[in-house]
């Protein structure tokens, strides 16, 4: 009788068994869920060695919680895109993007992120604005492309492509500022810089350039970035009123 009755238990301890296992996996999904919607330690998802350098945005609209932060390694300033791994159940680097690139200025103190969408059909871009000397900043955009970050890119006025960056400044005698906004009424946000050179009377001369978010890039246009300028040293006061971009902050 001894064994009919051991095997009884062997039974409903085996079953007992697999309905714990049962529900420990229903509820790893809802854990999954709840920890996905919790920031990450950035200092532990980042490489070794690795410091966080500026707050961090969230992008929206993906099917998992994705987040970008700048941090320094070896002396290089990087943007890091850090995403949920759903297979591993825990926020991972999913890719790095070096400010520096392509010849840009190195970024010193604090990186001031902001995230925003270029357009309907344009992806979600992420400014990056850092002190770059006494009385200047720089704006860096990153684009977000399939599960990554990439620098956007920028045709200059001799046609060659390079890095999004845009300087902003003053001093006695020269001043930069760069917007970010629809200035050709296409729906989609272009960029525009405009420098001001204050002459030996005293007088400011503006000169702006425009670059229209077209074909996945920013592109120079001479047309638009003429009227611009006509427009800032003609009719200044009109300008400033009239103006549809925003500012480089994002607000």
């Amino acid at each position: 009788m001894r064994r009919p009755a051991a095997k009884v238990f062997l039974i409903l301890g085996a079953a007992a068994t697999l309905g714990l296992l049962a529900f420990v996996l229903r509820q790893l999904p809802a854990r999954d869920a709840v920890m996905e919607r919790i920031a990450p330690d950035y200092g532990a998802v980042l490489p070794a060695g690795a410091e966080v350098a500026g707050n961090a945005v969230e992008l929206p609209a993906l099917p998992q919680s994705t987040y970008v932060t700048a941090y320094r390694l070896d002396g290089k300033t990087l943007l890091a895109m850090i995403s949920w791994n759903r297979n591993e159940h825990r926020f991972a680097l999913a890719s790095s993007v070096d400010l520096a690139e392509a010849g840009a200025p190195a970024v010193m103190g604090t990186v001031q992120l902001s995230a925003d969408t270029l357009g309907k059909d344009a992806p979600f871009a992420v400014l990056a604005t850092g002190t770059v000397g006494a009385s200047a900043e720089v704006t860096f955009i990153a684009v977000r492309e399939g599960n990554g970050l990439r620098m956007a890119r920028v045709t200059g006025r001799d046609g060659a492509i390079g890095a999004a960056f845009f300087l902003s400044g003053a001093s006695a005698t020269r001043g930069e500022e760069f917007a970010l906004g629809d200035v050709d009424g296409d729906g989609d946000k272009d960029a525009v810089q405009e420098m001001t050179v204050v002459d030996a009377e005293g007088v400011p001369h503006a000169e702006a350039s425009a670059y229209l978010w077209q074909d996945g890039m920013f592109r120079y246009d001479a047309e638009l970035s003429r009227t611009l300028t006509l427009r800032e040293n003609v009719f200044p006061e009109a300008a400033e009123e009239s103006a549809t971009v925003d500012t480089d902050d994002g607000s």
